[in-house]
């Protein structure tokens, strides 16, 4: 819980701030915040919240419980869409420039292919498929696998075996987190090589590799494995900046900070 006195802002008022842990989980963050609602008639607003799966899950109820959402890093270029996601504004990047980077880095390291590797289908496969389009547009070698139905161990190393049969090296992951620690502990139980490269999108929670998780029960995926066949990742996430001309611009409630020194 904490308190803000934002005396230029809303003079003669103070915000209070409830904080909760997500987890990355779109089921969880809804379920928080509908909790905390029911018990509480103060709401106004909802905040924070950083990766993609729970933002879009957040921003889809907003409307519904009648508040504005505001988030500080959500990733992800679906959430750019006003119409489905009305009551919904970002600090952070659409991760527009993904395409570019991950064409800059192939050019860079020679990588001969890039292999898309794709959790739940009804949630990431438009989005997917659209990123695989403007790789595929910037003369990148691409290929798309993804799991059958997703959320499930026995569907994530069906597809560690694909793209170990394929001897894919350089993997960029879409889906949540908890599909991103199955396919690495998928590549460890498969036998997959160690040095594969695996790329990501977007903000994670901290150690959010080996966290504890109720879908992976495999006696090979423990954290100091995870950890040496993760070690090396990429972690595309687009920084804004401040306007040009405004970077010493006090920012008023937040003391003597300018959006450079913030």
């Amino acid at each position: 819980m904490g308190r803000e006195r934002l005396g230029g802002v809303l003079p003669g008022y103070t915000l209070v701030s409830h904080f909760v842990d997500d987890q990355c989980d779109d089921e969880r963050v809804v379920q928080l915040v509908l909790d905390y609602q029911s018990h509480h008639s103060d709401l106004i607003a909802l905040g924070g919240v950083g990766c993609q799966a729970s933002c879009e899950a957040l921003a889809r109820v907003a409307p519904a419980m009648l508040v504005p959402f505001l988030s500080y890093s959500c990733p992800g270029r679906r959430l750019s869409d006003n119409t489905a996601f009305n009551n919904f504004a970002r600090m952070g990047n659409n991760m527009y420039a993904t395409p570019a980077i991950v064409k800059a880095l192939t050019d860079n390291f020679g990588w001969a292919k890039v292999a898309m590797v794709v959790g739940d289908q009804a949630k990431y496969g438009e989005e997917a498929h659209a990123l695989e389009k403007k790789l595929k547009d910037k003369g990148l070698d691409v290929v798309y696998m993804a799991e059958d139905k997703g959320d499930s161990f026995t569907q994530t190393r069906a597809l560690a075996e694909e793209f170990k049969s394929a001897k894919e090296r350089v993997l960029f992951m879409i889906g949540d987190e908890s599909f991103k620690r199955r396919v690495v502990c998928a590549s460890r139980v498969v036998g997959a090589n160690i040095g594969i490269t695996w790329i990501t999108e977007g903000a994670h929670s901290h150690g959010w590799l080996t966290h504890e998780d109720e879908k992976i029960s495999e006696a090979e995926c423990t954290a100091a494995n995870m950890e040496e066949s993760f070690a090396g990742a990429l972690n595309i996430v687009d920084s804004d900046t401040p306007l040009g001309g405004q970077e010493e611009l006090a920012l008023g409630f937040f003391g003597d900070e300018t959006s450079r020194s913030f």
